[in-house]
């Protein structure tokens, strides 16, 4: 089964075959997603031609984002070809040759402004038009570049790009309660059709070869499309287990009570969950982090009579962290983790497992479960498609699917 399979995908920006939207159209049929493609005016004829090279050819539907009548079409028009969607990929920008090349300081406002509108207020426009398909756990992914410095010649661009990067914050604060995704990812440059409009991009080319640390190969968007449809499946479970029950012998420091009678038969229990309900694809990283307290510690080695050899062999962290962490905190080592890891286990303590669901889920049964009472030896599973590191700047939502207490 594919990371997209069942899922319907809009794609926007595909120009050639060298678009990164090209390839996430690509890529997303092969992982089983039905794709829907956006173009209009004069690239429509672009968009057929590069259509064809696709493992299917997909509908291509009228869109002009700064077109209000194209707008409120859209969902009528996606709906000839599919029910709904499961994933929006924004991948359109433009600015006046007016705008660009050095010129920022004699730029006049309309060209700023069709900068802007094109570049940065679309994605808020595309979203809202889609919203009436979107449903829970959906994902909107907009390609950016990193606004954070100037860089050359890149001038009212780049200022559109950063007000691109502060909507889609303001997008993922008001359509999370609705379940509703929405992510960026900062490509490096490439060559592209939108590329090849920027004056001075070999500029932007030697520069980025001297700052990334596994070099880069400006030739292949490949790696970014990957990126995107990752985005838009179920990646990155998060299993937060509350440690088995405990004992209060005397004297002992809290950091160093052991499991009570009731914790050892219990424990086993959590590793057969684990085992036959959370998924780890093949080919794919896991990571387990452990508290350090004694009793986190000898639950995690005692579910591991119920593991199967890959997940007792899963690579392993002893966290101090976690220990009477607040929700802070906890938030904090969760976002450290590599965005290469798959699937998460966090080993802890209440209140924080109960709070970190309370934080990060959107409200559904499973979840205000979750939240009522988070006794020992509860798992919660946390899915969802953001990176890791948005959990620590708070810009992350995951749907509760399964919370369960596991008992001998």
């Amino acid at each position: 089964m594919g990371l997209l399979e069942g899922k319907r995908i809009l794609v926007t920006g595909v120009l050639t075959d060298q678009s990164i939207a090209f390839h996430v159209a690509r890529l997303a049929q092969e992982e089983g997603a039905t794709v829907v493609l956006t173009s209009f005016g004069r690239v429509m004829g672009l968009t057929k031609r590069t259509n064809d090279r696709l493992p299917r050819p997909a509908p291509i539907v009228e869109l002009d984002v700064t077109n209000t009548d194209d707008l409120a079409a859209l969902a009528d028009r996606v709906r000839e070809h599919v029910d709904g969607l499961d994933g929006v990929l924004h991948s359109i920008g433009y600015a006046p040759e007016a705008a660009l090349g050095g010129n920022f300081l004699n730029t006049q406002w309309e060209d700023v402004a069709t900068a802007v509108q094109v570049s940065a207020y679309s994605l808020k426009a595309l979203t809202v038009a889609a919203r009436p398909l979107l449903g829970r756990g959906s994902s909107v992914v907009g390609l950016d570049f990193d606004a954070s410095v100037a860089w050359p010649k890149y001038d009212w661009m780049g200022v559109a790009k950063a007000a691109f990067e502060s909507t889609s914050r303001y997008l993922a604060r008001d359509l999370g309660a609705e379940g509703i995704r929405v992510n960026l990812i900062a490509a490096g440059p490439i060559h592209t059709v939108a590329a090849k409009s920027i004056p001075g991009f070999e500029e932007f080319r030697e520069v980025w070869s001297t700052r990334a640390p596994l070099t880069w190969d400006i030739d292949n968007p490949v790696p970014a499309a990957q990126a995107c449809v990752a985005l838009m499946s179920d990646w990155f479970p998060a299993v937060l287990v509350r440690h088995a029950k405990s004992d209060y012998p005397y004297g002992v420091a809290d950091h160093d009570r052991p499991l009570n009678a009731r914790g050892r038969r219990d424990a086993p229990f959590i590793g057969s969950w684990i085992r036959d309900h959370v998924e780890w694809p093949e080919q794919t990283e896991a990571l387990v982090l452990v508290s350090t307290a004694l009793r986190a510690q000898l639950t995690w080695q005692r579910a591991g009579n119920g593991l199967n050899d890959r997940w007792r062999s899963a690579p392993r962290r002893d966290e101090p962290r976690i220990y009477e962490a607040s929700t802070r905190v906890l938030l904090g080592v969760i976002g450290e983790v590599p965005d290469v890891v798959r699937t998460l286990v966090l080993v802890g303590h209440n209140p924080g497992m109960l709070d970190v669901v309370a934080t990060l889920g959107i409200d559904s049964p499973t979840y205000r479960a979750a939240t009522v009472k988070f006794p020992t030896s509860a798992i919660a599973v946390l899915a969802g498609s953001q990176a890791w590191s948005s959990v620590a700047h708070g810009e992350a939502s995951f749907t509760v699917e399964a919370f369960t207490v596991p008992r001998a």
